[in-house]
């Protein structure tokens, strides 16, 4: 279980601190629509290559989806409404986390992990309400469907997801 939790949490971390580090060098660029490709393209693109470096599949869902490819399945969705309610109660984000062993199937089983990603100033540019018109556009044009809009600083915006195979102890 711990070693696991740890593994996760690494694999979440990694892709955190990557895609941060990528959008903030793109939004202090002024580059809004390279913003928007790091985490249309870059941001799956990481998540392979961390899944296949640690052995274990990593990546974002959210309640409220901008991709569709990040829907949240049913375990993710009852994880992320308990996340959000631990939030609502004062719990602080860095300290918490959802996970627990799944059964795929009678022989296999894989520990499961979420860990939130809280809506920072940065994501406002294209998280947040008012967004800016070219920015708006652009993400239009993406993403008929986009969810992923009216958060505020400190809210829920989603959740990196981890899963890993193996035999529960």
């Amino acid at each position: 279980g711990a070693d696991l939790e740890l593994q996760a949490q690494a694999a979440s971390m990694t892709l955190g601190k990557a895609l941060k580090t990528r959008l903030l060098k793109a939004l202090e660029a002024g580059d809004v629509a390279g913003a928007v490709a790091v985490c249309r393209e870059e941001a799956p693109a990481l998540a392979d290559a961390i899944s296949r470096d640690l052995g274990l599949s990593v990546g974002r869902t959210s309640l409220r989806v901008r991709n569709p490819d990040n829907q949240p399945d049913a375990w993710e969705k009852a994880g992320l409404l308990s996340l959000q309610q631990r939030l609502t109660e004062g719990e602080d984000a860095a300290a918490i986390a959802y996970s627990e062993w799944v059964e795929k199937s009678p022989e296999e089983k894989e520990f499961r992990y979420l860990k939130p990603i809280v809506t920072e100033p940065l994501c406002l540019t294209c998280h947040g309400d008012p967004i800016a018109p070219d920015v708006a556009k652009v993400l239009g044009e993406l993403y008929p469907e986009d969810q992923a809009i009216g958060y505020t600083p400190g809210e829920l915006r989603g959740a990196f997801t981890v899963r890993i195979s193996g035999a529960e102890p």
